[in-house]
């Protein structure tokens, strides 16, 4: 399984989760054509014409024959651990080439609304998710070989999920939208659907978690948690 933070500047963090020839795109705020870019530069040929976006009726059996020719890429969707508009930027680019969007019910209606997507502050668009799978507390995605489960995180906003799995090197691995911050910050609470009794609840649930664990945050550095 590999882990790649896609960079860029002024947008929150994105990173693609892949395995077996199948990834997630964690948090859509870069383009395709900006994470083909940073694919290449890490060695691995992805391009628009050797992706393939994997609908919600795909067969087995479709998916299996496609993932013997090591030349394409099955985009299994987008997970979206927060509506607001630094974290999904790009997302309807995603979504018009296809890409299902993991994302929690309030999720959808958060997008759509410039003061609950916190573009009010700066370019007031309004973002409409299709394609939508809606997940919930302990829900499991598979990417590949490996199984990632959906924790409901609530707090920063009122539609904040976080996924959790393990790497190849045993670490458990937690992404987390803008919950907790390297060296102790945690996501704020006073914009729409903000609830600090709500976060603290859930970064009860995180620090719950088994250590070491390894943090892929919003913004910021990659950090490990390890008591």
């Amino acid at each position: 399984m590999e882990i790649i933070k896609i960079k860029g500047e002024n947008f929150a963090n994105c990173y693609v989760i892949m395995d077996s020839n199948q990834f997630i795109l964690v948090d859509p705020s870069r383009s395709i054509n900006k994470f083909i870019k940073e694919m290449n530069n890490e060695g691995i040929e992805v391009s628009k014409e050797n992706i393939i976006f994997l609908k919600q009726n795909y067969s087995q059996n479709v998916l299996h024959s496609t993932l013997h020719n090591t030349e394409k890429f099955v985009c299994l969707g987008v997970f979206v651990t927060h509506s607001h508009y630094d974290h999904i930027f790009n997302i309807e680019e995603w979504i018009d080439a296809g890409a299902n969007v993991f994302c929690s019910k309030n999720a959808i209606n958060n997008a759509n609304n410039e003061l609950t997507n916190a573009s009010f502050f700066f370019n007031k668009h309004c973002y409409k998710i299709k394609n939508e799978i809606i997940v919930s507390d302990n829900d499991i995605i598979k990417v590949g070989n490996k199984n990632f489960k959906v924790l409901e995180t609530p707090g920063h906003t009122d539609c904040s999920i976080s996924l959790l799995g393990q790497d190849d090197y045993g670490y458990n691995v937690l992404f987390c939208g803008d919950l907790l911050f390297e060296n102790g910050g945690v996501g704020r609470t006073d914009l729409p659907t903000g609830n600090t009794e709500l976060l603290n609840q859930s970064l009860d649930k995180i620090f719950k978690l088994k250590k070491p664990l390894k943090v892929y945050s919003g913004h910021g550095k990659v950090f490990v948690i390890n008591d």
